[in-house]
């Protein structure tokens, strides 16, 4: 009975932690990596360096229609992927209903890292004014790409 109980609680903390597909992004998502990955200096209100609920954001890269934002804190590194939302996907972690977002831990994570998905989204949002997020953030990302590239 006991060993049962430790299997089903296991089987739910493995789909809480939500690993990327083989490309790094939302599982079962075409490839966008091919060749160099653009690197962003900002993404809106957030730049390398920004602190958002802990978590110092390392890097922000740019692939096709997604941003991804590499965090860290204390021995733990968490790569959160914003994307647009679209039939397939597997169900994310926390829906919202203008992104999709995806994310992969590594490290010292033991919990998923709902607090920090639900502050990144709700600064960008904060940001986005009316715009829907997905799109707000296609268009940082275009101003972000030109600005590094300069």
């Amino acid at each position: 009975m006991a060993a049962g109980l430790l299997l089903v609680l296991g089987a739910i903390f493995s789909s809480l932690r939500q690993a990327p597909g083989p490309n790094g992004g939302p599982p079962g998502s075409p490839s966008a990596d091919a060749g160099i990955v653009p690197e962003l200096r900002a993404l809106g209100p957030l730049s390398v360096g920004t602190i958002v609920d802990g978590f110092r954001v390392d890097r922000i890269e740019s692939h096709g229609n997604e941003v991804r934002l590499q965090l860290s804190r204390d021995g733990t590194s968490v790569l959160v992927g914003l994307a647009a939302p679209r039939p397939g996907l597997p169900p994310p972690l926390l829906p919202f209903p203008d992104v999709y977002v995806w994310y992969a831990t590594e490290g010292d994570a033991t919990t998923p890292p709902t607090s920090l998905i639900n502050e990144l989204v709700r600064v960008l949002r904060a940001a986005a004014g009316q715009t829907t997020l997905h799109r707000k953030i296609l268009e940082w990302k275009g101003d972000g790409a030109d600005a590094a590239a300069r």
